[in-house]
């Protein structure tokens, strides 16, 4: 009876505390596997976060310049949806507006409630989550020959996302210290690898080896042997799938636009986009042309759209392909100051907190570093694809961002 009155008696104090780790559960769950359930997993996580707000148990770190800095930023983000209000695409603008505000606040939440001591053991369920969605990437590569988002996720969703848990898997990798944990953890950081190659993403291939490499430096660097092996799993890999599509055959400017490419959308495609964010950027430098409206504006605003639409290209797209100049075109050249500032701040407490951590000899930088590396990855994907705001690799950075403030602030 005592030990029931107890869990009744924790359930009635710590409603939100419970209800934010089933958000975190369904987040994880749904990252590899579904946007849906990455929604629904967030809708849980900011409930809790307000109805903790509510009872005066969440604790907002307000003065901390990385707060400011992306309030600021989500505040153009209000100003530009007004003034394209009152344009003749209002509605859609005003439609993606709840979306955007729900990255923040995810962010918010995460910097709130989250406590690794208490939340890590959850992260079980994302690497579950992997395993499944990775066995059958893997799968469908040998059975077509052809890259698979797996179960629900289209390609790119993976692609956004992966490479950045891998880098956390191979920090954890290096943190625990019983050998049958790190047998699993080095078995999973293998699967991921493999994963990471047959989702054949060009960018991947040049990031995370950079990445990886980084870290392993970082973290152990005695076991610089894992790279190797890596690099020759890899290899082979992008050597088998040049094979099976006969790139090797193709002249040399298919050649190049393959390898510069994501096999979708490629370097002429991108130069067009960027041409005409810069057409688009000029015309509205303050407050941009608002939120999801690239669309209605580049395909025939813009000498370098109509130009794109004349010779044929292939694919409508919704961004252009970068974070900064995405952000710049919908919210103006202020909000992309802020988000420069955010950034800023954010590498440099980060950096600040990892040479703390390091100083102290302590295991939990190498989860730090490859929790900070994973940020990194997603952000660098961006520079040829718009993952700050994607369901899976937005959703993803948010929460680490704001899971890495929580941990300075609880350390």
């Amino acid at each position: 009876m005592a030990i029931a009155a107890r869990v009744r008696t924790y359930c009635l104090e710590a409603q939100e505390r419970l209800l934010f780790q089933f958000g975190f559960i369904v987040l994880c769950a749904g990252l590899p596997i579904s946007t849906s359930v990455i929604e629904i997993g967030k809708g849980i996580i900011i409930v809790s976060f307000l109805i903790a707000l509510i009872r005066r148990r969440a604790s907002v770190p307000l003065r901390d310049i990385r707060i400011i800095t992306a309030s600021l930023f989500f505040l153009f983000i209000i100003i530009s949806s007004v003034i394209a209000s009152f344009g003749p695409h209002a509605a859609h603008s005003w439609g993606r507006f709840p979306g955007m505000l729900a990255f923040f606040l995810l962010f918010i939440s995460f910097a709130a409630m989250f406590d690794i001591r208490r939340d890590a053991p959850l992260i079980l369920v994302l690497f579950a989550a992997m395993a499944v969605n990775g066995g059958v990437i893997i799968r469908d590569f040998i059975i077509t020959h052809e890259r698979s988002g797996g179960l629900f996720h289209p390609v790119m969703s993976n692609v956004h996302f992966w490479p950045a848990v891998t880098l956390i898997n191979l920090g954890i990798a290096a943190f625990v210290r019983r050998t049958g944990a790190r047998i699993f953890w080095s078995a999973l950081l293998a699967m991921n690898i493999v994963v990471i190659g047959c989702l054949f993403s060009t960018t991947s291939f040049i990031v995370f080896p950079i990445l990886f490499v980084a870290l392993v430096i970082a973290i152990a660097p005695r076991r610089i042997a894992l790279f190797t092996v890596f690099a020759v799993l890899l290899a082979a890999i992008v050597l088998m799938f040049m094979f099976q599509n006969r790139l090797l055959d193709t002249p040399l400017q298919q050649k190049i636009e393959q390898v510069m490419s994501n096999r979708h959308i490629g370097v002429s495609q991108r130069a067009h986009f960027w041409r005409g964010a810069g057409e688009l950027i000029s015309e509205r430098p303050f407050f941009g042309i608002g939120n999801g409206l690239w669309k209605y504006y580049f395909y025939e605003g813009t000498a370098a759209g109509r130009d794109y639409v004349a010779k044929g290209m292939d694919g409508y797209y919704f961004h252009a392909h970068n974070n900064a100049i995405e952000i710049a075109v919908a919210y103006g050249m202020p909000a992309l100051l802020a988000v420069i500032a955010f950034f800023a701040a954010v590498f440099i407490k980060g950096s600040s907190f990892l040479r703390t951590l390091f100083s102290r000899g302590r295991r939990e930088f190498a989860v730090c570093a490859a929790i900070y590396a994973g940020i990194i990855a997603v952000l660098l994907q961006g520079m040829s694809d718009y993952t700050l705001f994607a369901v899976t690799g937005g959703s993803f950075v948010w929460a680490l961002l704001g899971a890495f403030i929580a941990m300075e602030q609880r350390r």
